[in-house]
C-alpha cells in the first residue's frame, strides 16, 4: 500500500508470495550509529538552502514515523527513527514468527540495494506487545536455533502499544508484513506483503532519483564558480 492509498494487494503469511527475490546469506555491513543520522539531516538541510531536491516534508500525504524505543541484535538500547542510518531507510516490519519467510522475500533486493546506493539502509523490525520484559537480544523472529545459524545485525525489536503503532502507520492488521521508505524520518512510500518485481522497480527508481537530485545539488556551486570565474 502506497502512502496516498493505492494498494497493490496484501499477502498473507499462507504461501501467496509473488515475486519473491530469493535470499541472500551475505552479511549486513551497516552498523547503528549517530554520525550518518547527522549527515544525513545537515545534507537535507543544505539541500533546502541550495534548493535541492525536495524533501519528504515537503511531499503531500506523507507520515511522521513515530518515535518508539527498540534494542538492536547485540542488546543495545537506540531509538527509532533517530538513531537508524541511512538518508533513504526501508524498514520491513514483521509481527511473528511465521512471517520471515515474507521478511526473507524482501532481504536479497535490499542487500543488493545497500551495495549500490551509500546513502541507502535497511532494517528487519520485529513488533512486539509491551507485555514482558523486552529481551536482552533479537532473534528476528527466528527460533533460537536458527537465531544462532544466522543472526541479521540489522534486526531490531521493539515493544510498542501494537494497535496505536499500526494506525499511527496505516496498518491494517498482524496477517502480513509492511515495509517503510523513510526519508528525514517520514514515511515516502509503504507497501505490504511481499516484495514483487513492480514494487522493486518504484523503490529503485525513487533511490536513483534521490542520488542523482543530491549529486546535482553537490556539484551546482563548483558548476557555478567555475562558470563566475570564466
Amino acid at each position: 500500500m502506497r502512502v496516498d492509498g493505492t494498494a497493490p494487494g496484501e499477502h498473507d503469511e499462507g504461501g501467496r508470495r509473488r515475486g519473491q527475490m530469493g535470499k541472500s546469506s551475505l552479511p549486513h555491513a551497516r552498523r547503528f550509529g549517530t554520525v550518518s543520522v547527522a549527515k544525513r539531516r545537515a545534507w537535507g538541510r543544505e539541500c533546502r538552502t541550495r534548493g535541492g531536491p525536495p524533501t519528504a516534508r515537503d511531499q503531500p500525504n506523507t507520515m511522521k514515523f513515530p518515535t518508539v524505543p527498540g534494542r538492536d541484535t547485540h542488546g543495545a538500547r537506540l531509538t527509532l527513527p533517530d538513531d537508524l542510518d541511512g538518508e533513504q531507510t526501508l524498514l520491513v516490519a514483521s509481527f511473528h514468527h511465521r512471517q520471515r519467510s515474507l521478511v526473507g522475500s524482501w532481504r536479497q533486493f535490499a542487500e543488493e540495494l545497500d551495495e549500490r546506493f551509500d546513502h541507502f539502509a535497511y532494517y528487519e523490525l520485529v513488533v512486539g506487545g509491551k507485555s514482558g520484559m523486552m529481551p536482552p537480544t533479537v532473534n528476528g523472529g527466528l527460533s533460537q536455533t536458527s537465531a544462532t545459524r544466522r543472526r541479521h545485525d540489522n534486526t531490531v525489536r521493539v515493544s510498542v502499544d501494537k494497535a496505536a503503532f499500526r494506525r499511527r502507520l496505516g496498518m491494517v492488521g498482524e496477517r502480513t508484513i509492511y515495509a517503510f521508505l523513510l526519508e528525514d524520518d517520514h514515511v515516502v512510500r509503504r507497501e505490504a506483503g511481499v516484495l514483487t518485481p513492480s514494487v522493486g522497480e518504484g523503490l529503485e527508481s525513487l533511490l536513483e532519483s534521490y542520488r542523482d537530485a543530491k549529486h546535482r545539488s553537490i556539484g551546482s556551486p563548483g558548476e557555478s564558480a567555475g562558470e563566475s570565474s570564466g
